[in-house]
């Protein structure tokens, strides 16, 4: 079930240029194979996506979660729902960490 206007207006609004729609997993697998997804995102930061899953759990829409890919295999029919991949925001949790 794709997503409803509703959904792709306050996604859009939250994480502008962090997110894609209807974007090729191919793009996102080490084995660069997948259909594509309802919505991609990479967010920022540890907030951003304790928002998504927060939201996502409270609108039902499916949601999941990947590294870097590099253990992925998706189907050419790709996924339905959401995809977080956290190569951004590990990335600022990694840094914070190792000061």
């Amino acid at each position: 079930m794709p997503l409803e206007p509703d959904s792709i207006k306050w996604l859009t609004s939250h994480f502008k240029d962090s997110i894609k729609f209807d974007e090729p997993m191919s793009r996102h697998t080490h084995f660069k194979v997948g259909g594509p997804v309802d919505a991609f995102i990479a967010p920022e930061s540890r907030e951003d996506l304790t928002q998504l899953v927060i939201w996502t759990h409270s609108k039902g829409i499916p949601l999941l979660i990947i590294g870097d890919g590099t253990n992925l295999l998706v189907k050419d029919h790709g996924i339905r729902g959401i995809v977080v991949a956290l190569v951004n925001c590990t990335k600022k949790i990694s840094k914070k960490a190792g000061k």
